[in-house]
């Protein structure tokens, strides 16, 4: 996974492991000048995750954290069933 993401330029990743199950996978951006960072994202990292295009979403978490840095873009993946 963390090939795909740089091979699609995204080279500043964290990854951190969750206590809980994720039902759907998802691209999370704070500032509204990143939504279509994470739209390219979403729609580049699908194939990747082995899900049809068009099932990543992505959603607007300004209101979580307001004071996220620019460019923060929170990827969740779903977990297996």
């Amino acid at each position: 996974m963390l090939d795909a993401l740089a091979a699609a330029g995204h080279d500043s990743v964290v990854v951190e492991e969750i206590p809980f199950r994720i039902a759907i996978s998802r691209v999370g951006y704070y500032a509204e000048g990143d939504k279509s960072a994470a739209e390219t994202l979403a729609r580049e990292i699908a194939p990747a995750l082995g899900e049809p295009e068009g099932s990543v979403v992505v959603r607007d978490y300004g209101n979580l954290l307001p004071d996220a840095a620019p460019g923060r873009l929170d990827l969740w993946i779903r977990s297996p069933e």
